[in-house]
This record gives structure tokens, C-alpha cells and sequence, in this order.
């Protein structure tokens, strides 16, 4: 009797200590209730913020904050400041002893040199890795000539100068030698046109003023030296290549005086040597 009592008892003892299959039945039972309560719950979140029109936010990590319509984007934006030295050999080395000035040449007293330039760019990337781009410039440059000599008609000494002012508008395409050469470094070729506004004053004779365009192409090469994130130093040469048509009068005065209009071609081929401070916007690479 003793023995089936013990034996009872330890069979609850067991019970009680170890696993019991109907506990653990109840537990993943409550655990699975406690589930499928998340899940609905989060069904009814998904379908409120639907109704509402609440839209999750995009990452835009990493992303350019300059996008432009078919995959282009902001590439920089800066001034140039530098020289022009156009040839203008007609000024320099013909206009004195043309017909313009019969009889007794004209000489050059101050020719058509280098002087200052100014530009202001933007530049769009073309392609994904920042390699390729364009730039968009618009400038202005101004020089003058001056020269002496002998009036024919009375043998007085007169001084006759000629002004321009060229408004420079360039496209350009410009490709990165980083991987090739150096670091920075760029080449490429652009084509444009030249606003012209041309001023001749002889003496105290009201001045003759002239306007018109002229068709441009050049190549370049150059250098970009990032200060910080956002802004860059940089060199830069170009080769201008083209001129302008002038049509000059002249006079003849044998017994009755007869005008004759010539087109002479005015070279405009000349370095451009620019000094650049750009602005570099975020992109994807950056």
C-alpha cells in the first residue's frame, strides 16, 4: 500500500516538473492568436493610409538635386575672367594702305591687341559616370585700333579709330582625361556666334557705327582644381577659329567721284586664355 502510494505521488511530481504537452498546446495556441491580432492589424494600417492617400517616402539618398528631363543634370556653374587676342590682320596689316586711305598710306599707331575677357557658363552632365558634358557661355570682349596719317584731299594729319565689341554666345562638349592623363583635366570643341558692334571715328566726323554677327568654332583644353565639395579653380585655353564680312566704301575722286563697296573678310581666329571660379552642384557620383 505504501508502495502504490509513493508511486501516485511521484507520477504528479513528474507531471509538475516536466513538460506538459496540453500547457504547451495552449501556449502556441495564445501565441499564434497573438499573431494573426499583428497581422490584422497591420492590414488596417496598410488599407487607412491607401484611403488617405498617404504615400511612403522615397529614399533620395545619394540622388541629384538638379535633375533635368531626359537624364541630364546640373554639372556647374561659374564665371571666367581672362584674355582674347583675335588677329584682326585686316586692321593691323592691310586697312592703313587700302584704298580706303589713297595716296598716302595710313600707319598703324595702335593695333588690335589682347584685352580682357569675361564669360559666364553653365554645364550640363550627358551621361551617367560625369565624363561627357556641354556648356552653354555667354561673354564679352572689347579692343580698339588707332592709326595716322595724311588726308588726301588736303594733306592735313588726321587720326582714324576703329572700336569693337564682341558678344561671344558658345556651346561646347566637353570630355574628362582623368582616366587617360591627369586628374581633372579636360578637352573637347564647341562652335558659336560672335554679336559685333564695330565703331570708326575719324577726327572730330561723327562716328560710324556697324553691326552684325560672325560664326565661330574652337577647340579647348583644361584643367579644374576642386577647392571644396561645392567649388573649383580651373584653367583654360581655347583656339578661336573664325571672322566676320565688313563691307567697306571706298571713294574714288578722279572728275566725278564714284563709291565702290568691297566685302573684306575679318579674321577673328585668335587663343583665349581664361582663369574659372564654377559652382559644382551634388550628383549621383558625388
Amino acid at each position: 500500500m505504501k508502495k502504490i502510494s509513493f508511486s501516485i505521488i511521484a507520477f504528479f511530481l513528474m507531471l509538475c516538473m516536466g513538460t506538459n504537452p496540453l500547457f504547451s498546446q495552449d501556449y502556441e495556441e495564445e501565441a499564434s492568436d497573438t499573431t494573426a491580432v499583428e497581422d490584422l492589424e497591420d492590414e488596417i494600417d496598410e488599407a487607412f493610409l491607401e484611403e488617405e492617400g498617404f504615400e511612403e517616402e522615397p529614399d533620395i539618398r545619394g540622388e541629384s538635386w538638379f535633375k533635368l528631363p531626359g537624364g541630364l543634370s546640373l554639372r556647374s556653374a561659374g564665371v571666367n575672367l581672362g584674355f582674347y587676342k583675335p588677329s584682326m590682320a585686316y586692321w593691323n596689316d592691310s586697312y592703313g594702305s587700302s584704298a580706303q586711305h589713297p595716296n598716302t598710306p595710313w600707319t598703324v599707331s595702335s593695333s588690335f591687341g589682347m584685352s580682357f575677357l569675361f564669360q559666364a557658363g553653365m554645364r550640363l552632365n550627358l551621361n551617367a559616370e560625369n565624363t561627357l558634358w556641354t556648356e552653354l557661355e555667354v561673354g564679352f570682349w572689347s579692343g580698339s585700333a588707332e592709326l595716322k596719317g595724311t588726308y588726301a584731299e588736303d594733306g592735313t594729319n588726321g587720326t582714324e579709330k576703329i572700336e569693337y565689341s564682341i558678344m561671344p554666345i558658345n556651346i561646347s562638349v566637353g570630355y574628362s582625361l582623368s582616366d587617360l592623363l591627369l586628374s581633372g583635366m579636360y578637352a573637347g570643341a564647341g562652335f558659336g556666334a560672335n554679336k559685333i558692334t564695330m565703331t570708326q571715328t575719324q577726327d572730330s566726323d561723327t562716328p560710324k557705327e556697324s553691326s552684325g554677327f560672325g560664326t565661330m568654332y574652337h577647340l579647348l583644353v583644361g584643367y579644374d582644381y576642386p577647392l571644396t565639395d561645392q567649388l573649383s579653380l580651373g584653367a583654360e585655353l581655347q583656339i578661336a577659329l573664325g571672322g566676320h564680312k565688313h563691307s567697306q566704301v571706298s571713294e574714288t575722286s578722279d572728275t566725278v567721284p564714284v563709291q565702290t563697296t568691297e566685302q573684306k573678310d575679318i579674321s577673328l581666329s585668335g587663343p583665349k586664355i581664361l582663369l574659372q571660379l564654377n559652382y559644382l552642384f551634388q550628383t549621383d557620383n558625388d
